[in-house]
């Protein structure tokens, strides 16, 4: 896979991401966005990321 054409999803919600934690969505790493030191989850963006994103989003109404 080359790396200059996989698409990441930044997640700033702990609730989604620890709601993708226990669908099994692996994260690369989490980290703090520098200028805002908000902290986020980085995800590959694949189809179970995007399934697991639109079945929360049905969950809590988002």
């Amino acid at each position: 896979m080359d790396a200059n054409n996989i698409n990441f999803f930044y997640c700033y919600s702990k609730n989604l991401s620890d709601y993708l934690t226990s669908q099994n969505i692996k994260r690369v790493t989490i980290a703090k966005e520098p200028k805002t030191n908000k902290l986020f989850s980085l995800y590959i963006i694949n189809d179970d990321l995007q399934q697991a994103i639109d079945k929360y989003k049905t969950i809590t109404n988002k």
